[in-house]
């Protein structure tokens, strides 16, 4: 343009149509895209800021996966312990019905009846499990991340442990009715009647039973007649019916436990078929009671727990949205006012045009006075 002379006027108008073109680009842009500011080009304090908000909304986002599966987690144990409390009621139901019956062989059918239950409640706890967690068993504690850096807000879901006696090596309930531990390494063979002692523990056996104690795969019990008295060794595996317990054991060691029934008692387990059952089976209620109670006790801590984690994940989601609608705002274009602008700046060119039009007449009028 420098080599060719135009008229002042001429170079206003034109200077305006090329300002013009740039600035319906530039709206045609934001309305195609939504936006005001598209890359740090466009306004680099309202790109980087909206980045930072984006980045933080994002990482809210992925945390409510992890709290949706802790609801789930928490809502298998809590079914456990529901199916679990049916089964103690039940075991009421049997005790009662013991209780008022004079009959000892009826009352150890009953007894039969109780262990079933009892190898069923700790059944149920085992099988409460989701995704790997297990708040029923083993003292379990689910760690529920909340903030969006790590660690930097967090919710210790503690479970407890519910075990029946010969289920696996790590727990067991002594005479006592006390969950001991299982570090057992000794294998041992016990023909007649002997008493043989491993890792300090020490299993009676009579009628040529087999008892093998591994600290890894925990231990068990194969009887060769229904009598054989292995005490609290006894196994689900087994065919053994009598012996068996049951306990739970939260995280402060709070321990509350069922003994099940036993032909002739012993073992602190419970003779339902002797002369003093009725004070023995009463004794087997206020346990019933105390088990309930701890149950109830766990299920109010496992609904505390998913009350906290619902409402963080409402407050995530909220903040997801506050977080994302902050970045909006600094980067999205008013749409109702870009397209009146892109209406305006139609009507500019248009005005451009003609008034380029109009100067170039001017010199082409001068150039018919000259000719």
């Amino acid at each position: 343009m420098s080599e060719i002379s135009i008229t002042a006027g001429i170079r206003s108008n034109l200077t305006r149509l090329q300002q013009s073109s740039k600035l319906f680009d530039r709206t045609a842009d934001r309305l195609a895209s939504g936006k005001r500011v598209n890359s740090a080009i466009d306004n680099p304090t309202n790109f980087f800021a909206s980045v930072n908000l984006q980045d933080r909304a994002s990482s809210l986002n992925a945390r409510l996966d992890g709290l949706g599966q802790a609801v789930q987690s928490i809502k298998a144990a809590d079914n456990g312990i529901s199916t679990i409390r049916s089964f103690v009621s039940s075991m009421k139901g049997v005790v009662n019905n013991a209780i008022g019956n004079t009959d000892a062989s009826a009352r150890d059918d009953l007894g039969k009846q109780f262990n079933e239950l009892l190898v069923q409640t700790s059944e149920i706890a085992k099988d409460s499990g989701y995704q790997g967690i297990n708040l029923l068993e083993r003292n379990e504690t689910q760690t529920v991340q909340f903030g969006e850096n790590h660690d930097d807000s967090v919710l210790q879901v503690k479970g407890f442990n519910l075990q029946g006696a010969g289920t696996d090596g790590r727990g067991r309930l002594d005479t006592n009715g006390e969950i001991a531990s299982n570090n057992l390494t000794a294998s041992v063979t016990v023909n007649s009647t002997s008493s043989v002692s491993a890792s300090g523990y020490t299993a009676t056996s009579a009628g040529n039973t087999t008892v093998s104690f591994n600290g890894a795969s925990g231990y068990s019990a194969l009887a060769a007649t229904e009598s054989a008295e292995i005490g609290t060794a006894q196994n689900t595996n087994t065919t053994v019916s009598e012996g068996y317990a049951i306990a739970i054991e939260d995280q402060d060691g709070n321990i509350s436990g069922i003994k099940g029934a036993k032909s002739g008692g012993g073992d602190g387990m419970i003779d339902w078929g002797g002369d003093d059952y009725q004070s023995s089976l009463a004794g087997l209620t206020k346990d019933l009671e105390q088990f309930d109670a701890a149950l109830k006790s766990q299920a109010s801590d496992l609904a505390q727990n998913l009350a906290t984690i619902t409402a963080r994940e409402d407050f995530s989601n909220e903040m997801i949205n506050t977080l994302e609608e902050g970045a909006d705002k600094l980067t999205l274009a008013d749409l109702n006012a870009e397209g009146a602008n892109l209406l305006a700046l139609q009507t500019s060119n248009q005005l451009a045009t003609t008034s380029l039009s109009l100067a170039s007449q001017q010199s082409q009028t001068v150039l018919s006075l000259v000719g």
